[in-house]
């Protein structure tokens, strides 16, 4: 059986509901966990305003919060969906069309919001991401803000990549050899 790639803007809705949702679990987790190091809600909360340890927990805690939705849910809750793939009826599989396994959702994870598509422009996480490795490999913020150029240069790509190729892959995509496909009737 041939699958259909995915439509163009169902790919785009469920980003935007997965999106929401992540962006809400994790600002609110972030705001618990700000009180709790801060014991003061007046001001922004930013990973800055956290003491040295609060930040390292906080962005070591978001990741793996994020990583629970993005590689859990779609492998043991609704297999092959996130909650936005399962709203617009879609399915991750892997590029030859079989089961996508916990290591293909973590590999579209890493090369995607993590790393390499991982602009401040669209992904929270991307923020977690950089501000730990700049902890934890003393990188200053212009090497930060290189890694943020490049990284929204490989996110226009990928996004163009998934609007204009007729299988809607984008980059990660590729390396973690998946596809996202229709499974409307």
């Amino acid at each position: 059986m041939k699958f259909k790639a995915s439509p163009r803007f169902d790919r785009l809705g469920a980003f935007i509901v997965d999106y929401v949702l992540y962006m809400t679990v994790i600002s609110i987790f972030m705001i618990l966990m700000y009180f709790i190091d801060q014991r003061d809600l007046s001001g922004n909360v930013t990973l800055a305003g956290f003491s040295s340890t609060m930040r390292i927990i906080v962005n070591i805690t978001g990741i793996l919060i994020y990583l629970g939705l993005t590689v859990f849910v779609p492998t043991k809750i609704f297999p092959g969906q996130s909650i936005g793939k399962k709203v617009m009826q879609l399915k991750v599989v892997t590029s030859n069309q079989g089961v996508a396994k916990w290591y293909h959702y973590l590999a579209r994870e890493i090369f995607g919001a993590l790393t390499l598509e991982g602009t401040t422009l669209v992904y929270m996480v991307s923020n977690l991401t950089r501000d730990l490795m700049a902890i934890l490999l003393n990188l200053d913020q212009q090497m930060i803000q290189q890694w943020q150029t490049i990284a929204t240069f490989i996110f226009i790509f990928s996004v163009l990549l998934a609007a204009l190729t007729p299988q809607r892959r984008m980059f990660k995509d590729y390396l973690a050899q998946t596809q996202v496909i229709t499974i409307k009737e």
